[in-house]
């Protein structure tokens, strides 16, 4: 924790406030994975490079950053014949997939619901459709696709929830 100060240009007296911070380990840190073509990774890496820092207090020297890019490790390119993949997101597997995906499965369901954060999609504040997706750090035994569900409820447009999985290939002492 860090003590800050709120200043209001003499207006009020400075508001004193806390900011929490956390440090990664040597060699550790925030993964981002991207497929795209080589001109749109080439853009993507030129954005990254010309950010200074990620979060919030960046004026006060936190969320500074050194971009390395390398190949995605083989543990995060699953493939059928992986003993066991987690996933590292919220998912949910298409209505096709589903048994398939549910055999020697080890899951929690999570839900997710609330209203929609949109002016245009209705007058007043509406509800999304409750959905139940499977949490992070679910393991299936055969990988899926999942998809992109449209949880709108009547308003002037559909609003998506990403239900696709990103997997984990565990070792098979880990299964």
């Amino acid at each position: 924790m860090s003590a800050k100060a709120a200043i209001h240009n003499g207006k009020k007296d400075a508001d004193p406030y806390r900011v929490g911070y956390f440090r990664f380990e040597l060699d550790a840190g925030l993964w981002l994975l991207a497929t795209g073509s080589e001109s749109e990774l080439g853009l993507l890496t030129r954005l990254l490079k010309g950010i200074s820092a990620l979060g919030g207090e960046r004026t006060s020297g936190f969320g500074a950053f050194n971009l390395t890019e390398s190949e995605a490790p083989a543990a995060l390119t699953p493939t059928v014949d992986a003993a066991s993949l987690m996933t590292l997101t919220t998912s949910l597997p298409t209505d096709d997939e589903l048994e398939a995906a549910l055999a020697g499965a080890t899951y929690r369901l999570v839900k997710r619901s609330g209203f929609v954060a949109s002016s245009t999609y209705a007058d007043m504040p509406l509800r999304k459709r409750d959905i139940y997706k499977f949490a992070a750090g679910s393991v299936f035994s055969r990988p899926f696709q999942g998809g992109i569900l449209d949880v709108s409820l009547g308003g002037n447009h559909p609003v998506y929830s990403y239900a696709r999985p990103l997997f984990l290939a565990l070792p098979e002492s880990a299964a």
